[in-house]
């Protein structure tokens, strides 16, 4: 029986990969799971069986399966978990301002850069009918004002530190660069505009794993410019090639982990 962490959801989420991302950076392998937000087919997160693994208590991912017993939703909780037992890395010791400075902003990640997923959506679920709103593109605009001059203002580094990526990193960078890869921050707004954000992204983007990581949206590409591929069938290779780049980034760990048994 797997020793392995179970993580659900899908790499096209940006919540998801968050997590996935911290993972690998910790150097600790899991199982992926696919589970379709929204979705009440057999691996939707609607479904009975998923809504079991998570107790009731949420239909969304990504879900952290510890064990059979205990498994942990919404993502800025999951990822201090994980900070948690590995000694605060990407994180902060409790009482200390770095660790009062990234719970600050993963408490106004959720009305912040999150909104950016608007943008997204009626790319990515075309029957919903859904429309980008001029409120949608002043929201997105406030947010990289926020970013840009307030919590990048004078960092060199990243957000809350100047020398280290944390969580809170993490989950706003998966944010931007969803909107950023699939063209769909609109085109009157654009991230050099917001020297400070640009800069971070560029460094993001050095991080390790990073190309494994993202592999879902460099298949999933530009979802804005014509394409004859169905939206479904784009879905499907995107979420394919995410999965096998996540599996095929941390066979090291899984290595060294069953090393270790013998």
């Amino acid at each position: 029986m797997s020793t392995l962490m179970k993580l659900y959801g899908v790499p096209l989420s940006q919540p998801f990969r968050s997590v996935a991302w911290t993972l690998l950076l910790q150097k600790v392998p899991f199982d992926i799971k696919l589970t379709v937000p929204g979705a009440t087919s057999r691996i939707g997160s609607l479904n009975e069986s998923f809504l079991s693994k998570a107790k009731g208590r949420t239909g969304t991912v990504p879900l952290l399966e510890i064990d059979e017993s205990f498994s942990i939703s919404e993502s800025p909780a999951i990822l201090m978990y994980l900070c948690e037992k590995d000694g605060y890395s990407l994180y902060g010791a409790p009482g200390t301002p770095r660790k009062a400075l990234i719970d600050s902003y993963m408490h106004w990640h959720h009305t912040g850069t999150r909104s950016l997923s608007a943008l997204l959506r009626p790319h990515i679920r075309p029957e919903l009918n859904l429309q980008v709103t001029d409120a949608d593109y002043e929201k997105a605009t406030k947010v990289l004002e926020s970013l840009n001059n307030g919590w990048l203002q004078g960092q060199d580094g990243f957000i809350a530190t100047s020398d280290e990526p944390t969580i809170a990193d993490m989950l706003a960078f998966e944010e931007i660069v969803q909107v950023e890869t699939t063209g769909t921050l609109g085109s009157s707004i654009a991230l050099d505009d917001y020297p400070n954000v640009r800069a971070w992204v560029n460094r993001m983007k050095q991080l390790p794993h990073y190309d494994q990581v993202h592999a879902s949206l460099t298949v999933l590409g530009n979802l804005v410019e014509p394409n004859e591929t169905s939206m479904p069938k784009r879905l499907a290779a995107a979420t394919k090639a995410g999965v096998a780049a996540l599996q095929e980034a941390q066979q090291s760990f899984r290595q060294d982990l069953q090393s270790s048994k013998l």
